[in-house]
């Protein structure tokens, strides 16, 4: 592919050491349905549940429109590994068997309860797919071994003779979804890469659902360079995995922490903490308030920012008991974490880093925004003067310089809105243009962010 124009990251320069279409983004998940390894535009909830039915990745769309999250796009991965059924649980005193058979397409808890008891054909049964909370209506048991198709692929048949059946009895079993493997998540980014639009498609950055291992950061942080390739400007937000059962808390954070300290690139953030979103009885990761909250903020903006981003329905945050005596050396580590104030209602975003080298001046996740979006708004202004006269008029130096200019100042200098303070734009207008190349510099001067306050209060004599 071509590339005339290159936008460099300058770093370093700082000296750091030891609401609109800014915020679209695509999630990358496991769901039941929707054509695998294409790009959805999710408006809304229920858009959500029509494409992708369910999974992890439904999941986090639902919940990050409930944070006040705008409207993102959504792609899921083939699903390469496939779904599996659990074993029967019998509880009553009938003789009557369940047989399951089928592939699963999606996970659900299912509940087989009798409602009449005596033989096949005569006997009365009604199935639940959530654990026993709602139910189908009643049907009358088929002859015995004959298939009954409940939902997502599964089939079960009855076996048993006389009155093998009694009221109350309950046969209960679970199904697994199809999930996707890491080689497919890699897969399912090239194709989000490749469904880039800058007219219909121009997400800024990419949150990957699910947890996954070190390896797998490295392996996504090797497609940076395709997408800047590409000249597509985006951060990466991936999620820490859970907890193993046979890991200790404190084995789990240490385990965090040696491991993010092992990382670095400038473009990508590891979410460490996970939440209790509402009554769900699951925790899930704080990416998707992360996201959320990226969502609705100005480039230069803090997505934990108190007047504005505390979490709309987060109700807690797992292991926070032992969380909070981590939070400093998991900040050390880059590992974005949620918190609780003291004497401060609300769940927010502590420190919105990315996993940069301690020398870097993109530290955070706000401070590479605004780059992204300075050289988004440069490349589309400095695209129409490739191959024009550098001494011209409409296709000159001063206008290319105006250009940029005058852009810049519209989109990130508004008054009241301001998301830098200032810039320069630095091109030569006499420098040597005999090999065609075209050389400046484009400075940005960034707002600061307060994420501590200590004011001194005490008495003064008048």
């Amino acid at each position: 592919m071509i590339q005339p124009v290159t936008l460099n990251v300058i770093d370093g320069a700082l000296g750091y050491g030891l609401s609109g279409t800014d915020g679209l983004h695509v999630k990358i998940g496991v769901a039941e349905s929707g054509i695998a390894n294409k790009l959805f535009s999710i408006g809304s909830k229920q858009v959500a549940k029509n494409i992708f039915g369910k999974g992890a990745l439904v999941d986090s769309l639902l919940l990050h429109f409930d944070e006040g999250g705008i409207k993102c796009f959504a792609l899921r991965p083939e699903n390469d590994i496939a779904g599996n059924i659990g074993e029967v649980t019998h509880t009553g005193t009938g003789s009557a068997t369940l047989q399951i058979s089928g592939t699963p397409t999606g996970s659900r808890n299912f509940v087989i309860e009798i409602v009449s008891g005596g033989a096949c054909e005569t006997a009365t049964y009604r199935w639940s797919e959530d654990g026993g909370i709602n139910f189908s209506d009643v049907f009358v048991t088929p002859t015995s071994g004959t298939p009954i198709q409940l939902t997502c692929g599964v089939t079960i048949s009855f076996s048993g003779t006389g009155d093998c059946f009694v009221k109350g009895d309950t046969y209960s079993f679970s199904s697994t979804a199809p999930s996707a493997s890491a080689v497919s998540f890699l897969n399912a980014l090239d194709a989000v890469k490749n469904q880039y639009d800058p007219d219909n498609a121009a997400y800024t950055f990419i949150h990957i659902v699910g947890g996954f291992e070190r390896s797998f950061w490295e392996a996504v942080k090797a497609k940076e360079i395709e997408f800047e390739n590409k000249r597509i400007f985006v951060r990466f937000v991936l999620e820490y995995p859970p907890k193993m059962d046979q890991t200790s808390i404190s084995e789990y954070f240490q385990e965090m922490i040696d491991e993010c300290k092992l990382f670095t690139s400038k473009k990508i953030a590891i979410v460490g903490s996970r939440l209790r979103y509402g009554n769900d009885t699951s925790f899930k990761s704080a990416a998707i308030l992360l996201c959320a909250k990226l969502s609705q903020c100005k480039v230069n903006e803090h997505p934990g920012y108190v007047r504005k981003y505390a979490s709309n329905i987060a109700s807690e945050i797992e292991f926070w008991e032992d969380l909070d005596e981590y939070v400093t050396d998991l900040d050390d580590a880059n590992v974005i974490v949620a918190v609780k104030y003291a004497n401060w209602p609300g769940i927010y975003i502590k420190k919105d880093h990315c996993m940069a080298p301690a020398d870097s001046d993109y530290q955070t996740i706000h401070q590479g925004r605004v780059i992204d979006k300075v050289r988004r708004i440069a490349y589309k202004k400095i695209m129409p003067f490739v191959n024009g006269i550098a001494e011209g008029g409409e296709s000159g130096i001063d206008s290319l310089v105006a250009e940029i200019d005058a852009a810049i100042n519209s989109s990130m200098r508004i008054p009241g809105e301001e998301e830098i303070v200032k810039h320069e734009i630095e091109i030569d207008p006499n420098q040597d243009l005999t090999s065609g190349e075209l050389k400046g510099q484009i400075h940005i001067y960034p707002t600061n962010i307060m994420e501590r306050i200590t004011i001194d209060i005490g008495y003064r004599k008048e």
